[in-house]
């Protein structure tokens, strides 16, 4: 008889341990995409656009044919408007008439039936787009259209450098946009032109309820998903297996997949701060630290934990993370209507100086979290309720491969911050995650 190796009767461990907490999660709760939402829903976003463009008119692209052998998924801002997951198709939005014309190379059951499917107002071949594109644009004051590349699962505005242009630079390419914009104009003559974005992300930031439901969903998937690896933790599993498990979690919830590729840092790898190469094999006392959330329904939450392979916690370790958690928790409280990132920055660094921890923590207070990791947002505008932020007070000391995280998606109410990561499945506490790692053993 062959006898497995630990790391996969480890993963087959908790593929078992994992279904009973997973199926908290019902198949009747498992959409994706647009079964998550209602034609209602998409309708009030692209009133809200009306309102905003006024005469003006959007028009739009989807994302393109899948390359070979992978997943197709639709961009976020087209699926925020109209929920519609196929390739190559063109979304017009006529604020004047506030009417939608969705251009598309499939209209399987007719268009009067993806009229009433889609609750847009015209579906035509997208065969016939120049000649209609004329006829719509011919009285248009402006037109919106994208100034960046559609964001895919894994990608956020802050990823698109030199106005989206391909690498290496000087190579002379244009980008996808600026073709868009050229084709556009080419058809509809030349027009006052805007950026789609400054409509968009003012929109996008603030969740609705039913935004709000799917978000809620997704931390219950990544809560799970790195619960189950922290119990999978042990010497000897590759980094990469522990990848493994939390792709899995989030595919058996019903997820297109992991949002991004998991960030999962052993040993001297943990100051890495996006490591993802995911190699190493964990030793004895190793620390870890998981990034990690699903692509759920086209949306995220983005969470952090960190714990030993083995044994406790170092001593200074422990007590970093101790008072980091302090930080974290005042900072999560002063999430509330009227609060901006930098002012919650400030806020923990004050707490950060009251530990004695201030010259250890890097970086700001955190970053949106919606449709992508770090979604669209106003750096300086005051929150509302609906506003998604995630609080990251982190500590990196590179010499001493010290890096401790904690990252969790907070939802802005009007009663102030609720934490969307379920705190019950996965805690914040130091012997909280020590007792999930060796609770299977």
């Amino acid at each position: 008889m062959t006898t497995l190796s630990s790391p996969v009767r480890t993963l087959g461990l908790v593929i078992m341990l994992s279904a009973a907490v997973s199926a908290q999660i019902t198949p009747a709760e498992r959409p994706f995409g647009a079964g998550a939402f209602t034609k209602g829903e998409f309708a009030a976003r692209r009133a809200k656009v009306y309102d905003a463009i006024g005469d003006g008119m959007v028009i739009l692209y989807g994302a393109p044919k899948r390359e070979r052998y992978r997943r197709w998924r639709q961009h976020n801002n087209f699926f925020w408007l109209c929920g519609v997951e196929r390739a190559d198709t063109v979304l017009v939005l006529d604020g004047k008439k506030r009417e939608a014309t969705l251009f598309t190379k499939r209209i399987k059951a007719g268009a009067t039936a993806e009229q009433e499917r889609t609750g847009l107002e015209h579906v035509v071949s997208i065969g016939r787009f120049e000649p209609i594109l004329i006829e719509l644009t011919k009285d248009a004051k402006r037109l919106y259209l994208p100034r960046w590349p559609g964001e895919g699962s894994a990608q956020a505005r802050d990823s698109f450098s030199r106005w989206g242009k391909p690498d290496p630079p000087f190579d002379g390419r244009s980008s996808r946009p600026q073709d868009f914009r050229s084709g556009i104009l080419r058809i509809a003559g030349e027009k006052e032109v805007k950026d789609l974005e400054t409509i968009l992300d003012p929109l996008r930031r603030v969740k609705s309820a039913a935004e709000i439901a799917v978000m809620r969903k997704a931390a219950r998937i990544g809560a799970i998903a790195i619960r189950d690896a922290i119990t999978a933790t042990r010497p000897g599993i590759l980094e990469a297996e522990l990848q493994g498990v939390v792709e899995l979690a989030c595919l058996r919830a019903g997820a297109h997949a992991s949002a991004w590729t998991p960030i999962v840092a052993a040993g001297p790898n943990i100051t890495d701060f996006h490591y993802m190469d995911n190699q190493r094999r964990l030793v004895a006392d190793d620390m870890v630290l998981i990034d990690a959330g699903p692509d759920y329904a086209y949306y995220t939450t983005d969470i952090t934990r960190v714990w030993p392979t083995s044994g406790t916690y170092p001593k200074r370790w422990r007590e970093i993370y101790d008072k980091l958690l302090i930080v974290h928790r005042k900072t999560i409280a002063a999430v509330k209507p009227g609060m901006t990132y930098r002012k919650l920055t400030g806020i923990l660094r004050s707490e950060a100086r009251a530990q004695g921890i201030a010259n250890l923590v890097v970086g700001g207070a955190g970053h949106y979290t919606g449709m992508s990791p770090h979604d669209v947002g106003s750096w300086g505008e005051p929150f509302v309720a609906g506003v998604v932020f995630n609080v990251e007070p982190l500590v990196i000391v590179p010499e001493e491969h010290l890096h401790i995280r904690f990252e969790d998606t907070v939802l802005c109410t009007e009663n102030g911050g609720e934490v969307l990561t379920p705190l019950d499945v996965l805690p914040w506490g130091a012997d909280a995650l020590l007792k999930i790692r060796d609770e299977q053993r």
